[in-house]
């Protein structure tokens, strides 16, 4: 006798005995597993969204198409309430967002400036300053990150990877602004729509949108003394991330200058896509100082800032 023959006894010994035990399915015999087939791979050229049924791939997710669509973000009225503007990925990459304009009477929605036309038109290295102002707004979006229409309804101010277009909204032309770029940080329109103002080298500037001519509008900069910015700590803990603010009548700007002569300097690793460096950084860590900051209005006429009285720091 084998010794698989009692086995096989007991077993059907034990299919006889169990419909007064276990339910009948228990005594079916026990069949090799067929797990079905795995469905085709779906042939998804260039990142297209694969069709209901079929499995994503790499270049689903991290190609130019979103699986997502093209869903509107940042939406902003016009000062007058006839016009809606908001951010679109283009058609071409998701990554990438244009600017739309939607005339809330109609419902109807059309593109107003491309992304990509832009980006033709020149490209430059950011400054780590600028790069730094990215990290702490968390931008991630490509082309068109912000826009910033002013009140007048002349144009949109756009700042695109380092460089200052202007789209003129009677002409519907978008042209660069500032052939030669110097790091600009925090452009806006004058709410008049005439000029625009910016931070480059830790100074306030001006510039006439009409003849394009630049006006610097402080002169203190140092190492450690910036005007038109905000604080580390008021950008990183306090969601500020502007130093000035026009007039309503574009007569006159507000600003900070910050003083960081007093603050801790600390060494702390920067990581990024090439490798890992130690920067030195001002740094108001818990218990030192934080920076120095007073507020100032600079009338544009006469260039002159009165210094406004908030109190002992």
């Amino acid at each position: 006798m084998s010794p698989a023959r009692p086995f096989s006894r007991g077993v059907r010994l034990g299919c006889l005995l169990a419909p007064l035990l276990l339910p009948l399915w228990a005594c079916e015999p026990v069949r090799p597993s067929q797990e079905p087939p795995d469905p085709p791979r779906s042939a998804t050229a260039h990142g297209q969204p694969p069709r209901a049924g079929k499995l994503l791939q790499p270049e689903d997710i991290f190609g130019p198409k979103s699986l997502a669509g093209r869903p509107p973000g940042k939406p902003k009225w016009s000062e007058d309430g006839r016009s809606l503007y908001f951010l679109r990925p283009s058609k071409a990459d998701a990554r990438v967002m244009d600017l739309w304009r939607m005339d809330p009477s109609s419902g109807r929605a059309a593109l107003l400036v491309a992304a990509a036309s832009l980006l033709t038109k020149g490209r430059v290295t950011l400054t780590e300053a600028q790069k730094a102002a990215r990290e702490r707004r968390r931008v991630r979006a490509l082309g068109i990150s912000t826009f910033l229409p002013d009140k007048a309804g002349r144009g949109v101010l756009l700042p695109v990877g380092g460089l200052l277009f202007w789209h003129d909204l009677r002409t519907g032309q978008t042209r660069r602004l500032l052939e030669k770029a110097g790091g600009e940080l925090d452009p806006k329109p004058a709410p008049d729509g005439k000029s625009i103002a910016f931070v480059r080298g830790g100074e306030l500037w001006v510039m006439d949108l009409a003849t394009g001519r630049q006006r610097r509008l402080t002169s203190t900069a140092t190492a450690t003394l910036r005007n038109g910015v905000a604080e580390f700590v008021a950008q990183e803990e306090l969601d500020r991330f502007t130093g000035y603010w026009w007039a309503p009548d574009s007569s006159a700007i507000a600003y900070a200058e910050v003083d960081e002569s007093q603050v801790t300097v600390v060494r702390r690793p920067e990581i990024s896509a090439t490798g890992t460096k130690i920067v030195r950084q001002r740094y108001p860590s818990a218990g030192t100082n934080n920076a120095r900051v007073r507020l100032g209005v600079l009338d544009l006429a006469s260039g002159r800032t009165t210094w406004l009285a908030l109190g002992k720091q």
